[in-house]
């Protein structure tokens, strides 16, 4: 019962600190010597603090750095997701390049900063994936799809937790859910809170960086903090009904599930 109050307690506040940075239009983030430390972090840091009898049972795991192909699949395969979505455009669509001001600050540099990103979001996201670790506990398909779901419908309702430039909302759906389920798929499958922190940070340079994004709070806390938002690399399209939303987020999941029953097998 305690598990299920502080998943309600989490989705619920979360959902709160998002309608009220997308309401006035802020980010409620400081950031000291690069780290970032926001309203989200503070209600993991509470939430592990209430459950920390619990959470001090696997916090071992965090000594676990993972296999050096789990941080080659963490780091290659969004690359490798949005080259196919690119190329897929390129031959069964359209690509057309935007000239994006401020390439060369957010997105040239970014693999050369990425030590930095990872170092400097590394409080915000590590509580993040304790608690998903407190949350789906021991792990099973089901149960693992059955949080995907929820953590997928919850924080992505009236497109708050917004990815895109796309007015679809199906397509909000589309990219998140795959985010969400291919990095739960890393996560749970690496077994390393490192490999998974990567994980997250990838899949978001990979396909932001490509298709954009005017979610303030995505682009300063994983990009610039002196940007808004980020117009994209590429304009790609296929038809009216598949966008290439639809694309990313099959790859992901596809990927990610490869990945986790390639992992129960070996």
């Amino acid at each position: 019962m305690k598990k299920v109050l502080s998943l309600i307690s989490f989705i619920f506040l979360y959902n709160l600190i998002l309608l009220l940075q997308n309401y006035t239009g802020e980010v409620y983030q400081i950031y000291l010597i690069g780290f970032r430390f926001n309203l989200f972090l503070i209600i993991n840091l509470v939430l592990i603090y209430i459950n920390r009898r619990e959470v001090k049972n696997f916090l071992t795991e965090l000594k676990l750095i993972g296999k050096f192909r789990d941080w080659s699949f963490a780091f290659l395969v969004p690359i490798l997701i949005s080259a196919l979505v690119i190329t897929l455009a390129y031959f069964l669509g359209k690509v057309e390049y935007n000239k994006p001001d401020f390439i060369i600050e957010l997105g040239g540099t970014l693999l050369l900063d990425l030590p930095m990103y990872y170092l400097w979001n590394l409080p915000f996201l590590i509580s993040v994936l304790i608690l998903i670790r407190y949350f789906v506990g021991s792990v099973s398909s089901i149960r693992l799809l059955l949080f995907g779901l929820i953590f997928n419908l919850a924080l992505v309702a009236d497109k708050i937790f917004e990815l895109n430039n796309t007015e679809n909302l199906l397509a909000y759906y589309a990219v998140n859910a795959g985010l969400i389920f291919f990095n739960l798929f890393v996560f749970v499958s690496s077994k390393s809170f490192w490999v998974a922190l990567l994980s997250i940070l990838m899949s978001i340079y990979s396909y932001v960086i490509v298709m954009g994004s005017n979610n303030k709070f995505i682009i300063q806390t994983f990009f610039a903090r002196r940007y808004e938002s980020w117009e994209g690399i590429f304009s790609l399209s296929f038809t009216q009904q598949f966008l290439p939303e639809y694309l990313y987020g099959l790859l992901f999941v596809i990927f990610g599930l490869f990945f986790f029953i390639l992992k129960k097998k070996i």
